[in-house]
């Protein structure tokens, strides 16, 4: 008898093992990710334009890339129409408007600005790409950071830290690659140097966010890891800024050191060959002049320039250009000081605090009437590099309301029409307009042969993508205690691919004698295509990320919970 209740609890203790190893495996549930979270509504169910518009209303994660414009809200709660075909096509021209604003904004007023100041600062092209890009590219972000709240829950937190994984792959493939198509021959310690860097960046990051997940639900370390996490953010940002200060003063000392030994002075290379001032020209001609989109756009296709001739009137009177192969190197008294009045304006959507609004008030105002007094509308003002700094700043900011526009369309029609992992969406699709602009921007280096330039604008987007990420989802107000930064699955099988590609890159450029070639395009695409068709079936449940955190648990609960 004894034997035979023995061998019922060996096979009860059996079975109930069998089931806890079956379960289905987890990847966050315990920050309790579901799919009533997700915004999908399935197309199963049979229900009336009443029904959407309320689930669009009321579930949260429709809105967590909002913007400006709720797009889901508008189609089912004022116009209501389903998400059919020709709301699509809609939503697709729309968005090809935005590119195409976005492309005029980095071609005609970003890059002749940065093309500028790179010859009116005596450094290296290289050192300018790699230090000075990444900083003007992505200051609306970094304001944004400063002024707003990212994220309000782990869930969205989690999303951002994908978002950045996404963008470190995207900015290097896509980079390298473009460099390769003409080819590219680059200093051994310049190319050993940066993408050291970036790795160290690169797993320092992963090593920290590991961290924070492995104290989850230990409330003695929740504090303690609260500020370790902060300090851990103030170090790297330290570091990278220390490391980007010696690059250029390093670089800086040996311009300065190889311009002494030529003869030349340092000082006056900058005014050289510059025009002073046109006589031949009034105000109001130098002003159509700047902006007259018509005849400054020079594109093959006649439409594209008629489409966005207004459109860049309207942005050439808010954004001053500086231009050597412009009229007196495109100055403009009259955009001057309207960008500095508007300016203030402009930032409006960053929520500022009132008082700090005020004092941007005063001091673009202070300026614009600073310009007004002490500049003429026909000579060139001295100090060009301030103008060119101002037009860069007002350019990505206004690119920056374009990329959040599209971000959000991108959240909201593939999540309502597809369902993907909420990960996989910012992981490949988000910032495609920040990849949209640098592509341009790298091909019209390339064609002016500043290859060095554009190796460093690749490597200053992908250095300063993973240096920022930390100090940007922590150095906040909305982060405290109870905000978790998990590295998913889905964004395990990121990283994994990512540092396949960059150290394989970079031992293919070892081998090929530090030169990008073909041979290089084509294996970095097989890559990239590799982790698309891995994503994609993933998608459809036909393999399991890389990642291991479909098998991990709470660490809080037993180990004979584990699977």
């Amino acid at each position: 008898m004894f034997l035979l209740d023995l061998l019922q609890l060996s096979l009860s203790s059996m079975e109930s093992n069998a089931t806890i190893l079956r379960r289905r495996p987890r990847h966050i549930s315990f920050m309790d990710i579901r799919n009533s979270t997700r915004c999908h509504f399935s197309e199963k169910t049979n229900t009336n334009i009443t029904d959407m518009c309320d689930f669009v209303t009321h579930t949260l994660s429709c809105h967590y890339f909002m913007a400006n414009i709720d797009y889901l809200k508008i189609i089912f709660c004022y116009f209501k129409i389903p998400l059919d075909g020709i709301v699509v096509f809609m939503g697709c021209l729309m968005m090809l408007i935005l590119y195409g604003l976005i492309y005029m904004l980095t071609k005609y007023f970003f890059l002749p600005n940065f093309e500028m100041l790179m010859d009116l600062v005596p450094i290296s092209s290289y050192t300018f790409g790699y230090a000075g890009f990444g900083l003007f590219f992505f200051m609306p972000e970094y304001l944004e950071t400063g002024l707003t709240c990212l994220f309000q829950n782990s869930y969205e937190a989690t999303l951002r830290l994908s978002g950045f994984f996404g963008d470190l792959m995207r900015y290097f493939v896509l980079g390298i690659c473009t460099l390769c198509v003409n080819g590219y021959k680059v200093r051994g310690l310049t190319l050993w140097s940066s993408i050291l860097f970036l790795l160290m960046g690169y797993f320092y990051l992963i090593i920290v966010v590991l961290r924070k997940y492995e104290i989850f639900q230990q409330q003695n370390l929740i504090n303690d890891d609260l500020y370790t996490l902060k300090f851990s953010a103030v170090s790297i940002l330290i570091i990278f800024i220390l490391y980007m200060m010696a690059n250029v003063l390093i670089s800086y000392n040996k311009t300065k050191k190889e311009r002494k030994q030529m003869g030349l002075d340092l000082k006056r290379m900058t005014s050289t060959n510059l025009v002073k001032e046109s006589s031949e020209w009034k105000w109001w001609q130098i002003w159509w002049s700047t902006v007259n989109g018509y005849e400054t756009m020079k594109e093959p296709i006649v439409g594209v320039v008629t489409v966005l001739t207004p459109f860049y009137f309207l942005a050439a009177n808010l954004i001053p250009v500086i231009d050597k192969k412009r009229h007196l190197h495109g100055w403009c008294k009259v955009i001057a000081c309207t960008s500095y009045l508007f300016l203030p304006f402009m930032c409006i959507p960053f929520n500022p605090w009132p008082s700090l609004w005020l004092m941007l008030l005063l001091n673009c105002w202070g300026i614009a009437l600073t310009i007004l007094c002490a500049t003429r509308a026909r000579r060139v003002p001295n100090h060009l590099a301030f103008y060119a700094i101002s037009g860069m700043f007002i350019c990505t900011l206004c690119n920056s309301y374009l990329l959040q526009e599209i971000n959000n369309m991108i959240w909201q029609f593939v999540n309502w029409r597809y369902n993907p992992t909420p990960q996989m969406i910012t992981q490949m699709y988000f910032n495609s307009g920040e990849i949209f602009s640098a592509i341009v921007l790298l091909f019209s280096l390339i064609r002016s042969n500043k290859l060095d330039v554009a190796f460093g604008v690749i490597m200053s987007m992908s250095t300063y993508t993973i240096y920022s990420a930390l100090p940007q989802l922590v150095l906040h107000v909305c982060y405290n205690r109870n905000t978790y930064l998990v590295i998913t699955a889905t964004s395990e099988s990121c990283n994994t691919f990512s540092i396949v590609m960059i150290v394989c890159a970079l031992f293919h450029i070892s081998i090929s004698g530090n030169e990008f070639r073909v041979s290089l395009l084509l294996y970095l695409l097989t890559l990239m295509i590799g982790y698309m068709i891995f994503q994609w079936m993933t998608f459809n449940s036909w393999v399991h990320p890389i990642g291991t955190l479909h098998n991990i648990q709470s660490p809080r609960e037993p180990s004979t919970m584990w699977a």
